[in-house]
C-alpha cells in the first residue's frame, strides 16, 4: 500500500506542477470565454468520439485476452474491465491504474495477474509504436525531416536504436537462446502475426479517433485559421505526451505540450490550453458516464487456457502462478537488463530530462509482485530471510529519512522524486531479477548475466569506433565529453561495466568448457577496455583488485581472463587502423599515429569532490545519530549556479542524511556476507555465488568515492543472485574447509 501511495504522490506532484505552470502563464479568462462559445452539438459529438475510443480500447483488450489464451469472457465483461482500468487511471499513473482496475474485474473471470501484466505490457508496446510512428509523421509535417533528424541526434536516438539492434543480433548469434527463440517463433507464427496486425490496426484506429477529437475541439473553440492536417500533426505531439506514464490521466503534461505544439501553428497559449483542457474534460466525462456498467452483474465465467510451457528443467509446469509468469518474465528480464544501460537525455528548456527505458518494466514487475502476493497469498519471489528483513529495513530507512527531512526543511523535489519514488522503482528491478530466477532458475540468472555482459561490450565497441570515426572529421561536439556510453557520466558507466565484468568473470569456468569461449573472451575484453577508457580511477582500481582477487582465490578461469586481456590490444589496434584507413582513403595521407586517440577525457577538479565529502561529514557531525534527513545535502545546492550537487560517497551520504544508525543498517548485511565469504572454499563456488560476491565487492568499493546507490543494474542483478541463492540446494556456509584438528 505504501508503494502505491508513493507512485500516486509523484504523479500528483508532476500534474500539479504543470497545472500551476499553466495557470501562471495562461490567461484563464480567455480560456473561459472560449468555452462559452461551445454549442451542445459540439459537446455531444466530442463525447461520442470519446465513447467510441473507449469501445475501441475494449475491443483491443478483448483481442489481447484471446491472444494470451484466455477465452469465454463476454464482451460486456471486457468493457467493464476497460472502464475500471480507465477509472483507476484517474487516480493512479495510467500503467498502474490500468493494471489495478482491470484486475478488479477480470480476477473474477479467472484471469491471472501475470496474464494481465503481459496484456498491459503488450498493449503499451503497441501504443508506443503506433503513437510513435504518428508522432514522427506529425513532427515531419510540422518541422521537416532535417529538424526531425536534428532532434533525434540531440537525444542520440539513432545511436540508441542502432545499439539495441546490434546487441540483440550479437546475443542471438553468440549464445544459444533456444527456449527464447522457440517461444518467439510461436508468438510470431502466422496465426499470432495476424492477431498482432489486428491489434495494431485497432490501436491505429483509436489513435486516429483521438487526433480527430483534438481537431474537432480546436474548430469548436473557434480555431479556424489553421487547416485540419496541421492541427492533426500538432495533436500527435500532444497525444503522445499525454500517454506518458508520468502524470494522472495526462493532466498537466497535455496542456504544456499543447502550448508548445499548437503554438508552432500560431495558436495562442490560451487557445491551446482551452483545446487540451476540453479534450481532458470530455475524456473524463466519457469515463464517468460509462461507470454504471460496473454495477452490472457478472455475466460469465472465463475459461483460462494457457499454452504448455517448460520450466528451467525442460519439464511441463503445472497450473500455478509460476506458469502464468513465464511468458512475461522470459522477455522482460533480459530486455530490462539491456535497456537499463540506455538512458535518453531529452532537452527541455534549460535542463535535461533523463528517461531510462527499462523503468516501465520495473514498475510492471513491482505491480505484478504485489498483486500476485495479494491474490495468491504467496509471494512470486523468494529471498533468504536476512535479506528480506534487510530490504524492509532499507525501505523504512528511506521513508523515515524522508519524513525527517520534511520536518526539518520541508519536502524537496530531489528527496521525493529522485530518492523516495526512485527507491520504489529500484524495488521493481529487485523484484524483476528475483522473479525471473524463481521461474527459470539459474538459467534465468545466466540469461541476465549474458545480456549485461553483451550490452556493456557492444556499447563500448560502438562508442569507441563511433568517436574514432567522427573525431577524424574534427567533430568536437561529439567527442567533447568523457567516455560514458549512454549514462552521461563516466563513473556511472564505469560502474555499469564493472557489473558486466562481474557477470563475465562469474561464468568464466562454465564458458571455458564450451565452444563459446572465443566470443566470450572478446566480449569480456571489450568490457575491460571500456573500464580503462572511462579513465575512472575508482573503476580501474576496482577492476584490477576484483580481477586479481578472483584469480588469486581460483574463482575464475585463468585462460578466459588472459585471452580477454589480449583482446584489449586488438581493440586499440583496430581503432588505430580505422583512423589510418580513413585518412588514406579520404585524404590520400596516413595520419600520425599519435593522432589516433581522440580526447576521451575532460579533466575535472577534485576540489568539488572533497568539498562535498567535507560538507557531508559536517552535516553528520551536527546530526550524528539520525542524520539530517533525506535530501539534506542536495537541498544546500552547492553545485555551480545553485544547482544540486550529488554526494560523491555513499558512506558519507548515509552518515549525513541517516546518521550512524542508517549507515549501520545498510552496511550490516554486505559486511556480514563478505566476512563469511572469506571462510568459504572460494575456488569451488557455483557461478551465482561468485556473481553475488563480485557485485557486492564492486558496490562496496566503488561506493566509497561515488554515488552509485541508485544504480539500476546493481539492484536487478542483486535480485537475481539472491533469488538464485535462496533457490539453490548448494549452501557455501555448509561447505566449509575441513578442520585440521582430528576428533575421535
Amino acid at each position: 500500500m505504501r508503494k502505491q501511495t508513493l507512485r500516486r504522490t509523484i504523479a500528483y506532484v508532476i500534474t500539479l506542477a504543470m497545472l500551476g505552470y499553466i495557470f501562471i502563464t495562461v490567461d484563464i479568462e480567455t480560456v473561459i470565454d472560449r468555452y462559452l462559445e461551445l454549442s451542445w452539438r459540439d459537446l455531444v459529438f466530442l463525447l461520442a468520439l470519446m465513447l467510441s475510443n473507449l469501445l475501441l480500447g475494449s475491443l483491443r483488450l478483448e483481442r489481447l485476452l484471446v491472444y494470451f489464451g484466455t477465452s469465454g469472457i463476454q464482451f460486456i465483461e471486457v468493457i467493464r474491465a476497460n472502464v475500471a482500468g480507465l477509472l483507476s487511471s484517474l487516480v493512479f499513473v495510467n500503467i498502474v491504474g490500468s493494471l489495478l482496475g482491470r484486475h478488479y474485474v477480470l480476477r473474477r473471470n479467472g484471469v491471472s495477474v501475470a496474464a494481465l501484466t503481459a496484456i498491459v505490457t503488450l498493449e503499451r508496446i503497441l501504443l508506443v509504436l503506433i503513437s510513435g510512428c504518428l508522432l514522427a509523421a506529425g513532427l515531419t509535417a510540422l518541422f521537416g525531416l532535417e529538424t526531425l533528424f536534428a532532434a533525434a541526434r540531440k537525444v542520440a536516438l539513432i545511436e540508441v536504436i542502432s545499439v539495441i539492434l546490434l546487441i540483440i543480433l550479437v546475443l542471438f548469434s553468440t549464445f544459444r537462446w533456444q527456449r527464447e527463440i522457440s517461444v518467439f517463433r510461436q508468438l510470431l507464427s502466422a496465426r499470432y502475426s495476424l492477431r498482432l496486425c489486428l491489434l495494431a490496426l485497432i490501436t491505429f484506429a483509436a489513435n486516429a479517433v483521438m487526433l480527430l477529437t483534438y481537431v474537432i475541439s480546436a474548430h469548436a473553440l473557434g480555431v479556424v485559421e489553421v487547416d485540419w492536417l496541421s492541427l492533426a500533426a500538432a495533436a500527435t505531439i500532444v497525444a503522445f505526451a499525454a500517454g506518458l506514464p508520468i502524470s494522472v490521466n495526462g493532466w498537466g503534461i497535455r496542456e504544456v505540450s499543447a502550448i508548445y505544439a499548437f503554438g508552432h501553428l500560431g495558436i495562442s497559449a490560451a487557445e491551446a490550453t482551452a483545446v487540451s483542457v476540453l479534450v481532458g474534460l470530455v475524456s473524463t466525462a466519457a469515463i464517468l458516464i460509462s461507470t454504471p456498467v460496473l454495477a452490472l452483474k457478472q455475466s460469465s465465467k472465463a475459461i483460462e487456457k494457457h499454452p504448455p510451457t517448460l520450466n528451467e528443467q525442460d519439464k511441463p509446469q503445472g497450473n500455478s502462478i509460476v506458469q502464468a509468469n513465464t511468458a512475461f518474465l522470459l522477455f522482460a528480464g533480459p530486455f530490462a537488463a539491456l535497456l537499463v544501460f540506455v538512458t535518453l537525455h531529452v532537452p527541455f528548456r534549460d535542463t535535461l530530462i533523463a528517461i531510462n527505458l527499462a523503468d516501465p518494466l520495473a514498475i510492471l514487475a513491482l505491480s505484478l509482485a504485489g498483486l500476485s502476493w495479494l491474490s495468491a497469498g504467496q509471494p512470486p519471489l523468494r529471498f533468504p530471510k536476512p535479506f528480506g528483513w534487510w530490504v524492509i529495513g532499507l525501505s523504512l530507512l528511506i521513508l523515515s529519512g524522508f519524513l525527517n527531512g520534511a520536518a526539518r526543511f520541508g519536502v524537496t523535489e530531489w528527496a521525493l522524486n529522485n530518492r523516495l519514488v526512485g527507491w520504489a522503482v529500484l524495488m521493481g528491478y529487485l523484484a524483476l531479477g528475483a522473479m525471473i530466477v524463481r521461474i527459470w532458475g539459474n538459467h534465468g540468472l545466466r540469461r541476465i548475466a549474458e545480456v549485461v555482459l553483451t550490452t556493456g561490450a557492444v556499447i563500448v565497441v560502438f562508442d569507441l569506433f563511433h568517436r574514432e570515426f567522427f573525431s577524424f572529421f574534427d567533430n568536437t561536439a561529439l567527442i567533447a565529453s568523457n567516455f560514458e556510453g549512454f549514462s552521461m557520466n563516466r563513473n556511472a558507466f564505469a560502474f555499469q561495466l564493472l557489473i558486466a565484468a562481474s557477470a563475465g568473470l562469474a561464468y568464466s569456468k562454465v564458458i571455458a568448457r564450451t565452444r563459446l569461449s572465443t566470443a566470450y573472451c572478446l566480449l569480456l575484453g571489450a568490457v575491460f577496455m571500456g573500464i580503462w577508457r572511462t579513465y575512472s580511477m575508482t573503476g580501474i582500481v576496482t577492476a584490477i583488485g576484483l580481477g586479481l582477487g578472483m584469480l588469486l582465490f581460483g574463482m575464475v578461469d585463468r585462460r578466459i581472463v588472459l585471452r580477454s586481456l589480449l583482446w584489449i590490444a586488438f581493440f586499440v589496434a583496430a581503432a588505430w587502423v580505422l583512423r589510418w584507413t580513413l585518412g588514406l582513403l579520404l585524404l590520400a595521407d596516413s595520419p600520425d599515429i599519435t593522432a589516433a586517440a581522440p580526447n576521451l577525457y575532460i579533466l575535472s577538479t577534485q576540489t568539488e569532490r572533497w568539498m562535498a565529502i567535507q560538507k557531508g561529514l559536517e552535516i553528520w557531525y551536527q546530526n550524528p545519530v539520525f542524520g539530517a534527513g533525506l535530501g539534506a545535502f542536495a537541498n544546500l545546492r552547492l553545485g555551480e549556479a545553485g544547482k544540486i550537487l550529488v554526494m560523491h560517497s555513499v558512506p558519507v551520504w548515509l552518515l549525513a542524511e541517516f546518521g550512524v544508525l542508517g549507515f549501520a543498517l545498510v552496511a550490516s548485511l554486505p559486511a556480514a556476507f563478505l566476512s563469511r565469504a572469506l571462510r568459504w572454499r572460494l575456488s569451488s563456488l557455483p557461478p551465482h555465488v561468485v556473481f553475488l560476491i563480485a557485485v557486492t565487492v564492486c558496490f562496496t568499493v566503488f561506493g566509497m568515492t561515488h554515488d552509485i546507490f541508485y544504480q539500476r543494474v546493481f539492484w536487478l542483478v542483486l535480485g537475481g543472485c539472491v533469488a538464485a541463492w535462496a533457490s539453490s540446494p548448494y549452501r557455501p556456509d555448509r561447505q566449509r574447509r575441513p578442520s585440521s584438528v582430528s576428533r575421535p
